[in-house]
């Protein structure tokens, strides 16, 4: 185990970061920041098995949602531009940039099993 300063380094503690071939960016970015920001989180998928499948899931349920919401902001009178960065910025917190365990131990998930962040979810 490496240690700086006599704190025991995270990382050696946490299954690696490992990406599929052909995998798409967003689900990268959820493993990256999920390694990062919910460690339990990724070490208990990654321990099930079901960690890679996981991250594909909260990218596909982001381009999913992002088309939703970018549709229902344009109906409000957002121009196309604008709805679509707005979409998915708010779609991309829900599902692959998660907020840390320490500020939300307890997540929610969908109907199809994938992890969500609503905003009114308090820790």
């Amino acid at each position: 185990m490496s240690e700086q300063f006599g704190v025991p380094a995270q990382s050696d503690s946490l299954p690696p970061l490992v990406y599929r071939r052909g995998m798409r960016q967003g689900a990268r970015n959820a493993l990256r920041h999920w390694r990062e920001h919910r460690p339990k989180m990724y070490t208990r998928l990654h321990n099930e098995g079901t960690l890679i499948n996981a991250a594909i899931d909260a990218y596909e349920a982001t381009v999913d949602d992002e088309i939703e919401l970018s549709n229902q902001l344009i109906k409000q009178g957002w121009d196309s531009p604008t709805a679509f960065v707005h979409a998915r910025q708010i779609v991309r917190d829900r599902y692959v940039y998660l907020p840390t365990e320490e500020d939300v131990p307890e997540l929610s998930t969908t109907a199809s099993g994938v992890y969500i962040y609503l905003s009114d979810q308090t820790g």
